[in-house]
C-alpha cells in the first residue's frame, strides 16, 4: 500500500497532461449541443438495460448531465434536487426494502454445511442448462446430462457466455468451465450428491428417468424434479425410497428470476403470510438434516411471493 500511495503522489506532482485530440473530444462533447444529442442517445441504450420505472437514478443522472453540462456549481444544485426527489419514491422505498431482503435470505444461510460437491442435471433445455450453468458459476462440480451431445452443446454455450460476463477474468471463467462438463450417457449419476431432474413436462418420462437413475444413486444423494405442474406425489410413487425425493422451486435460473422479483419489489409486493419462514419453509425433519443444510444451496431458487416446501415421506 505504501508503495502505490508513493506512486498515486508522484503522478499528482507531475501533473501530467492529457492529449490534446482526448481535451478535444472532451470538450466536444460537452457543449450544449453535444449534450442535447447525447443524452437521448444515452437514454436508450441505458433503457435497454433497465426500466426507468424500476431504477430511474441512471435516467436522473443523464438528465443532470444534459441541463448542468460543465458548470459544476450548477451540476451540483442539479443533483441535489434530483437525488431528494428520488428519494422519496416509492421505487427508492422499495429499493431499498429489496436490499435488506437479500441481506436477510443471506444471512438465513448461516454457517451450516449443505454437503453438496457435486450436481447432476438431466436435461439440457432451457430451464436444465442455465441451472447447471448457476451451479458451476456458484462453485460447484455439475455434470449435464441429455440425449445427445447437440442438445448439450448450446447449454454449454450460454454457460460459457453468463461466466465471461460475471466472473471478468480469464482464469475464472475458466475455472468456472472447468467445473460444468458435458455427461451425455449419465455416468456421473453414481458420483452425484444431488441428482437434478429438468426434462418436458410428461409424468411417464419422469417416473422412467428416476427409475433408470435411483439403482445407481449414491445412499445419501438427494434426487430433485424441476417439475412446476406435476404434483411431487405422483412423481414419487414407484421410488424405492422418497425420504430423498424433493421439488425445489426452480422456476427461474437465479440471474433472470432476480429481475422479477426485484420487480415485484418495486410495485410493492409482499408475500403471503403462509411465507412465515421466508424464503423456506421449515425443513422435514424426514430428511435427516440434509434439507435443512441444504439451504445455502438452495438459496438460488427462492421464490418472491411463496416459498417452497421440501416433501418427504
Amino acid at each position: 500500500p505504501s508503495a502505490l500511495l508513493d506512486a498515486a503522489r508522484h503522478v499528482l506532482r507531475q501533473h501530467p497532461a492529457r492529449a490534446f485530440d482526448v481535451r478535444l473530444r472532451g470538450w466536444a462533447s460537452n457543449t450544449w449541443i453535444a449534450r442535447q444529442i447525447l443524452a437521448p442517445i444515452m437514454r436508450r441504450q441505458t433503457a435497454a438495460k433497465v426500466r426507468k420505472a424500476h431504477y430511474p437514478a441512471p435516467f436522473a443522472l443523464i438528465e443532470v448531465w444534459r441541463r448542468g453540462g460543465g458548470n459544476l456549481q450548477r451540476r451540483l444544485r442539479l443533483e441535489a434536487d434530483s437525488v431528494v426527489r428520488l428519494a422519496a419514491t416509492p421505487t427508492a422505498h422499495n429499493l431499498v426494502r429489496v436490499y435488506f431482503l437479500q441481506e436477510r435470505l443471506k444471512a438465513l444461510a448461516g454457517d451450516a454445511a449443505h454437503g453438496i460437491a457435486h450436481v447432476h442435471v438431466i436435461g439440457a433445455g432451457v430451464m436444465g442448462g442455465d441451472i447447471a450453468a448457476w451451479c458451476a458459476y456458484r462453485g460447484f462440480s455439475v455434470s449435464l446430462q441429455d440425449r445427445e451431445m447437440k442438445i448439450i452443446e448450446p447449454a454449454l454455450a450460454r454457460a460459457k457466455t453468463l461466466f465471461a460476463k460475471r466472473l471478468k477474468t480469464p482464469e475464472r471463467v475458466a475455472a468456472a468451465q472447468a467445473r460444468l462438463h458435458a455427461d451425455p450417457d449419465g455416468t456421473q449419476v453414481a458420483a452425484a450428491d444431488l441428482v437434478l431432474e429438468a426434462i418436458y413436462e410428461n409424468l411417464d418420462a419422469k417416473r422412467a428417468l428416476y427409475a433408470a437413475a435411483q439403482p445407481n444413486l449414491r445412499a445419501n444423494a438427494l434426487l430433485a424434479s424441476n417439475t412446476s405442474s406435476i404434483p411431487l406425489n405422483e412423481l414419487a410413487r414407484g421410488l424405492e425410497c422418497t425420504r430423498a425425493f424433493h421439488r425445489p422451486a426452480l422456476f427461474q435460473p437465479r440471474w433472470r428470476r432476480c429481475r422479477w422479483s426485484r420487480w415485484c419489489a418495486t410495485r410493492g409486493w409482499r408475500r403471503t403470510p403462509s411465507s412465515a419462514h421466508w424464503p423456506f419453509a421449515a425443513p422435514s425433519t424426514n430428511c435427516r438434516c440434509r434439507c435443512a443444510a441444504a439451504r445455502d444451496f438452495w438459496s438460488t431458487a427462492s421464490s418472491c411471493r411463496t416459498c417452497w416446501k421440501p416433501s418427504a415421506r
